[in-house]
């Protein structure tokens, strides 16, 4: 039923009739709601599957550009870490952005699998690629193999995030990808 409703809204945006068939104006917030109900059909299916939620709220962090009116210190110590850029120097440089991008980060801190152990909780951020998450971030994940097999990582809460330059660009399965690796 889930998978039918979300079907027929993506019909109706499709259409250009999905505000004239009462679906809200944020196609941001239906794909999310989506999301979520879809991750408690699934939970109810898979008695090892436990679906959590937490959201501190926006936080003044590097991650928002100190723009949340709250501290870190008024919830968790918190870290904000890029994983290293994999990517050749010649293959950053033929993109302006690109390049920017690396100056702005390539000094650090980098995400080490000592913060994996260290932290309680994770909030993984990528950009799309494709539907899917970038290779750097999927790359640091692979290297936690010993962490994960050694039970370190074993009753941490985890989320993700990503974004795109456009509607459609394939979000829902990076997520969905970045949430399985």
């Amino acid at each position: 039923q889930v998978r039918d409703l979300m079907e027929e809204f993506i019909h109706a945006v499709q259409a250009g009739t999905y505000a004239s068939r009462g679906w809200p104006q944020s196609m941001y917030g239906v794909s999310k709601l989506g999301e979520a109900t879809w991750s408690r059909v699934l939970a109810g299916q898979e008695e090892s599957v436990t679906v959590s939620a937490c959201c501190p709220g926006w936080c003044a962090t590097d991650m928002s550009s100190h723009m949340g009116p709250r501290a870190a210190s008024q919830g968790a110590e918190v870290r904000v870490h890029h994983v290293p850029e994999l990517a050749p120097a010649e293959a950053i440089a033929s993109n302006p952005d690109w390049q920017a991008h690396y100056d702005a980060i390539k000094a650090g801190p980098f995400a080490t699998l000592d913060d994996l152990e260290w932290a309680d909780a994770y909030v993984l951020g990528t950009p799309t690629r494709f539907g899917g998450p970038s290779s750097q971030l999927k790359q640091f994940i692979d290297t936690a193999g010993g962490l994960w097999f050694e039970g370190k990582l074993a009753g941490k809460v985890a989320a993700s995030f990503t974004s795109a330059m456009n509607q459609n660009g394939g979000q829902e399965s990076t997520v969905l990808a970045l949430n399985n690796t």
